[in-house]
Order: structure tokens, then C-alpha cells, then sequence
């Protein structure tokens, strides 16, 4: 497995100030009023259309897999970018481990938490993903950023927002409607990938930017589905959609 050499230290606002430096975007974005100033892609990373899925990637990982089977990379603890190589469960998911419920990990030692090693670095209590480590400003540019799970919440807030279940262009999935401007934003259904299956079951999956620091082999993502919306830990090495936030100028 090939490890890269990260170097770019964590700031918990490197969102906001990516957002707010550049001027390269190239993707449309809708404004629903929210009071952080949030801004919500129209899209998902790999789609053309609002009501496409695009594609899946595993938690803090920039390359991403469509809806084809036949891809080669499984979506299991094996083949994913942050594990030991050659281990192929929770227990040795690196770079971002922090003291959490699940002691005996490769991030402990002698009992005591100790953080990961990933090419000789040390990290050690990271909890929200790293610039390097955002599928959308990877794949978008740093005008764009993976959301936070408090900007998931604020999403789907009644105070902000109704969220109903409804069918874009032969496509199911939740459309969120601002109670401050009427504005509206779609997001698929389309499931996640485990291993090489694909589970719809009527629902989207989308993941935040926030590591689960009590279970760290987990991050939170976004359920969509006919009923209603939630924000849970998911493990990190399956696949769900993307999609990005960025702030107002």
C-alpha cells in the first residue's frame, strides 16, 4: 500500500480561509440564508447534475469510485489509504486515531494513547480532516471544503430548513428548502459502497469532514431518506458521497 509524506498542520478554519482566498471556483453553489454564511455545492464531487450520485470515497481519501462494480478498489478496511499496511482491520486505522473507546489499537502503546506514526510523522489527536486530506479541495480546489458535521446539522435544522422526500429527474432523494430566501438544494439518493456492494435502500450518505474522536476507526456522514435526515459515525473505510461547502466572500 503507498503512503504519502503529509506535511500541512491542522487549523480548525481552513475552510473558511481557503474559501475566502481564492477565486478559482468553478462549480455553481447555493445560498440558503444559514446564518454560519455557509454556501452548499449544487452538486456532488463526480456529478454533472444535481440528481447524479457521482462518485464514492472512503473517509480522508481524494480518489473516488463510481456506481461500476467492476472497480478495483473494494471498499473494506484492507484497502484502505489509512491502515498499516498489511493489516486489514478498525484496529489499525492511522493518521487520525485520538484516545477514544477502542483500546488496543495501533495508535496505543502499553496501554497509553500515543497517536500514529504515518512515513515517521507523528500525529496524534486529529479530529477533523487536513487540507491534504479533503476530497474537495483535492478535487475542486480550495474554494471548496468537505462539510463539518455542524454544518450538516445546521442543514437540516427545522429552524433553517423543511426537508422533504421527493423525485428530481427520475432520482429520489431529500430537498431541503430555506425558510429565510425559498431557496432550495437536492441531495441524491444512491446508498454507499461496502466492500464492492452497493446499498441503496433509499437513502444518501454523505460524509462530513469530523473524525468520531470516542470511536476513531469511524467519521460522521449524512443520512438522507423517505422520513428523515440524521448525522451518525459510519467506519471510514466505506464509501460515500461528497458534498462540499464554502463560505461567503
Amino acid at each position: 500500500m503507498k503512503k504519502f509524506l503529509l506535511s500541512a498542520a491542522m487549523v480548525s478554519m481552513a475552510c473558511v480561509a481557503n474559501a475566502q482566498n481564492s477565486s478559482n471556483a468553478k462549480h455553481d453553489f447555493v445560498d440558503l440564508g444559514l446564518t454560519s454564511g455557509t454556501l452548499w455545492a449544487t452538486c456532488n464531487i463526480g456529478a454533472e447534475k444535481p440528481e447524479d450520485g457521482g462518485q464514492y470515497f472512503a473517509w480522508g481519501e481524494t480518489v473516488g469510485y463510481g456506481k461500476d462494480l467492476s472497480d478495483e478498489r473494494p471498499f473494506n478496511w484492507g484497502d484502505y489509504k489509512w491502515i498499516v499496511e498489511g493489516k486489514s482491520t478498525k484496529l489499525f486505522a492511522t493518521k487520525y486515531t485520538c484516545a477514544d473507546d477502542e483500546v488496543g489499537g495501533c495508535w496505543y502503546k502499553d496501554g497509553k494513547y500515543v497517536g500514529s506514526t504515518v512515513d515517521g510523522k507523528e500525529y496524534q489527536s486529529l479530529v477533523k480532516l487536513l487540507p491534504e486530506d479533503d476530497a474537495a479541495i483535492a478535487n475542486w480546489g480550495d474554494d471548496w471544503c468537505m462539510p463539518t458535521k455542524e454544518q450538516f446539522m445546521e442543514l437540516y435544522s427545522s429552524a433553517n430548513t423543511t426537508s422533504e422526500w421527493v423525485t428530481e429527474n427520475g432520482v429520489m432523494g431529500c430537498k431541503f428548502t430555506s425558510k429565510k430566501n425559498g431557496n432550495t438544494l437536492f441531495l441524491p439518493a444512491g446508498g454507499f459502497r461496502h466492500f464492492r456492494n452497493i446499498n441503496v435502500e433509499n437513502n444518501g450518505c454523505y460524509w462530513s469532514c469530523m473524525l468520531d474522536k470516542n470511536n476513531t476507526h469511524r467519521a460522521y456522514a449524512l443520512s438522507v431518506y423517505d422520513g428523515g435526515t440524521s448525522c451518525s459515525a459510519s467506519d471510514r473505510c466505506d464509501g460515500r458521497f461528497i458534498r462540499p461547502v464554502r463560505a461567503k466572500k
